[in-house]
């Protein structure tokens, strides 16, 4: 087949074989320099392409930062929950009460007509809800299967403990734990293997709960914690 050139003006272009390859037809510096400034806009784009991909990055570790710091903030305060749940379930029993205990689950239901107290409606609730599982002379065990609502009931102790006396007519100390925890401190008690002393709350725990009343305590974010329970019915003891 004959080829010629095609020209649009003074300027030599490109035409195809059947072969499909390429055929340069004058310039050949010309197109040399044309795929060097090509191979230079292609470096370049590159570069541009990497540019945003290393801020990303950046921001990530800024990121991972922000979240380690609140997340450092966030155990803290389990660690202080967690004395907090030791402590109290520790002087529950102590002195644990099965007639107390049984009392407690009665009054319990009086909470029914604070249901839809503007005040203390979500309270009333959050003891209906719960499974009182062992009570003393100064103490009470509230036990959730929703661990969601644990959280929720040890984030306002001082608020339910103020609620506590409408209901039975004395003032006591209160914590909550999900099944999977109540079954090992119950665990440990029916065993008899340890001797139970009554311990002090520090200044530690009484600013903690302090600060949850000023709100500058952050609510921790954690998993779901289901455990089987196993019952135990005793005549003396208040454990349930």
């Amino acid at each position: 087949m004959d080829l010629s050139a095609v020209f649009i003006g003074s300027n030599p272009r490109i035409v195809l074989l059947n072969s499909k390859k390429m055929l340069s037809i004058n310039n050949d510096s010309n197109i040399e320099r044309k795929m060097t400034v090509i191979n230079n806009q292609t470096n370049d784009d590159n570069q541009i392409l990497k540019e945003p991909i290393k801020k990303e990055k950046t921001d990530i570790i800024n990121n991972d930062n922000i979240h380690l710091t609140t997340d450092t903030q966030s155990v803290q305060n389990q660690e202080l929950i967690n004395k907090i749940k030791h402590i109290r379930v520790n002087n529950t029993f102590t002195n644990a009460s099965r007639a107390i205990l049984n009392q407690i689950k009665t009054d319990v239901e009086l909470s029914r007509k604070y249901i839809l107290d503007a005040n203390f409606g979500k309270i009333a609730s959050l003891l209906i809800d719960a499974e009182i599982t062992a009570a003393s002379d100064k103490n009470i065990v509230f036990v959730y299967t929703r661990n969601s609502m644990t959280i929720n009931f040890n984030s306002n102790i001082l608020k339910i403990e103020s609620f506590i006396p409408k209901i039975f007519d004395k003032e006591y100390n209160v914590i909550a734990l999900n099944k999977d925890e109540w079954s090992k401190y119950r665990k440990e008690y029916k065993s008899k293997t340890k001797k139970y002393t009554y311990i002090d709350e520090d200044k530690s725990i009484k600013d903690f709960l302090q600060d949850q009343i000023k709100g500058k305590v952050i609510k921790d974010e954690i998993h779901n914690l289901f455990g089987d329970v196993i019952e135990y019915n005793t005549k003396k003891e208040g454990i349930k």
